[in-house]
């Protein structure tokens, strides 16, 4: 979901570019389950970054350091997804992308205190 509540269709191409990147740099290919939580995270960062992208540009003005601040974000979004991780054994379903996705999000927006 976008700023509006719209999932971007940039949204999802760079989400689902970055997996296909993430899994073919990777010396042994990635199960199923971790190319799902992989996916996660790459479509929660994209929603994250273009919420909050300006605000983020705006503070970078005030001394704010965003690169820094935007790789702890990254990493605190990897260590929620991986504590969370995806159901295994059992097929996945939309519900659980879509409980996994509205999980990590909010937890992001806590943390950075966004809010959205």
């Amino acid at each position: 979901m976008g700023p509006r509540g719209d999932v971007l269709d940039s949204e999802m191409r760079e989400a689902n570019a970055a997996t296909v990147l993430w899994a073919l740099s990777e010396e042994i290919a990635p199960a199923p389950l971790e190319m799902a939580n992989r996916w996660v995270v790459e479509y929660v960062w994209q929603m994250w970054i273009t919420e909050t992208g300006p605000t983020m540009q705006l503070r970078s003005g005030e001394g704010f350091d965003r690169v820094r601040a935007e790789q702890e974000m990254r990493a605190a979004l990897e260590a929620t997804v991986a504590a969370r991780e995806l159901p295994s054994g059992r097929p996945l379903t939309s519900a659980d992308f879509t409980s996994a996705i509205d999980g990590a999000l909010s937890s992001l927006r806590r943390i950075s205190g966004t809010g959205a």
